[in-house]
């Protein structure tokens, strides 16, 4: 009898020494998870700041190309001949996409810990499902018109421009024209491409600081 209590009393002790251990590391895995989670919305909120950046140089830069668009195509105020050639430096360009800084949202996504419903989680994968998409598809729909337009101003030997703009032949002024316009027109949505990111990002950062304590 006395031995059949031993054994009991042993079972008992050696059942909740591992039930004490598989709390303990499950506990410590919660601990974990948690402290993972933090350094990774901190590492998320960094990269969101490096974006902003690279949005508002695009902009800047996009902006740049426009002004120089407007100085070729203003024929009242003709673009002095010694700036043409900075003016189609400018714009020869290709599209640019912003290098998006996304180290982090695949741990985010794979993660069980994490409440996929939160606002803040919904919206960082929503941004960056954005970044992806556009990446894989829009930059062509800029891509193609501003290789169209280069192309043409080799063609026509116009690079480098050496002489007014006014001394061009009326036909290829008048081609030149149309050109210009429809690359600004490229140009503007590029911009509104890049002003939608860089407002997803403002609102990113403003639901990061309400985090904050």
């Amino acid at each position: 009898m006395k031995k059949a209590k031993a054994y009991i009393l042993e079972f008992f002790v050696i059942f909740l020494s591992i039930m004490f251990a598989f709390l303990s590391e499950n506990w410590r895995e919660n601990l974990q998870d948690k402290e993972d989670y933090g350094l990774i919305l901190d590492e998320i909120h960094a990269n969101l700041l490096l974006d902003s950046v690279e949005f508002a140089n695009d902009i800047s830069s996009v902006n740049g190309q426009i002004r120089s668009i407007d100085r070729l195509l203003d024929s009242e105020n003709p673009c002095p001949h010694d700036s043409v050639s900075f003016h189609f430096e400018e714009l020869m360009y290709h599209f640019r996409w912003p290098d998006v800084k996304s180290t982090g949202i695949g741990q985010l996504r794979n993660s069980k810990t994490i409440n996929p419903d939160s606002k803040l989680i919904s919206e960082v994968n929503n941004y960056y499902t954005w970044t992806e998409y556009l990446k894989e598809s829009t930059p062509y729909q800029y891509i193609v018109p501003q290789n169209e337009f280069n192309e043409w101003i080799v063609q026509n030997e116009l690079i480098p421009f050496n002489y007014s703009i006014s001394q061009l032949d009326p036909e290829k002024y008048s081609q030149l024209r149309v050109r210009l316009q429809h690359l600004k027109r490229n140009k503007e949505l590029q911009r509104g491409v890049y002003r939608t990111g860089l407002s997803r990002i403002v609102n990113l950062l403003n639901l990061f600081n309400e985090m904050e304590p």
